[in-house]
């Protein structure tokens, strides 16, 4: 065999070798990227699981604390207790994100300009601390709510909270931030 012939069968080797392990090391790391996407998707969904914990079972505390409002008649006194769970959900929120409460006022109806019963609460909060409390608020709000809406301006400090209990009864909270230094 000449050596020009030896070359040539280098070549083609070669040729064929790359055709063969060029995409066999494609292949291989395309397998190495799915299992590392697997792993880092285990990952993140036992991350959640783990920070959803604590959070359920806050739920599960707030839910059984709920639990009998939901059921009243539609009283005063029902709409009453639905006040005091709802200012308890609210200074529970507040201790955890050191939101500093004012006072919170229970205003009726005065069936003119305010049709519904009315939650006034004052709070001492920076806007980040506010959006920690809001956020706090809106994951417990389904428990005894049908609907609640968050309506927040930086400017004036104002927070309407608009809500229905299940079955009908309505309900406004008026969340107003004190000595905001966003002013």
């Amino acid at each position: 065999m000449s050596r020009q012939q030896t070359l040539l069968m280098i070549v083609a080797v070669l040729a064929v070798l790359q055709f063969l392990v060029v995409p066999a090391f494609d292949w291989l790391d395309t397998q190495r990227i799915s299992v590392i996407a697997e792993q880092q998707k285990a990952q993140k969904e036992q991350a959640l699981l783990q920070a959803r914990a604590p959070l359920e079972a806050q739920l599960a505390e707030v839910d059984s604390y709920l639990s009998s409002i939901t059921q009243l008649a539609f009283t005063a006194d029902s709409m009453q207790m639905a006040t005091l769970a709802i200012q308890g959900i609210v200074e529970k929120s507040a201790e955890k994100h050191d939101v500093k409460i004012n006072r919170i006022s229970w205003v009726e109806p005065d069936g003119k300009e305010q049709l519904h019963h009315k939650i006034e609460i004052f709070i001492e909060a920076y806007p980040s601390d506010w959006v920690a409390l809001q956020s706090d608020l809106e994951g417990k709000s389904w428990l005894l709510l049908d609907k609640m809406n968050f309506f927040y301006s930086r400017r004036t400090g104002d927070t309407s909270l608009i809500g229905r209990i299940r079955g009908g009864l309505s309900f406004n909270v008026n969340v107003w931030i004190e000595n905001d230094s966003s002013n």
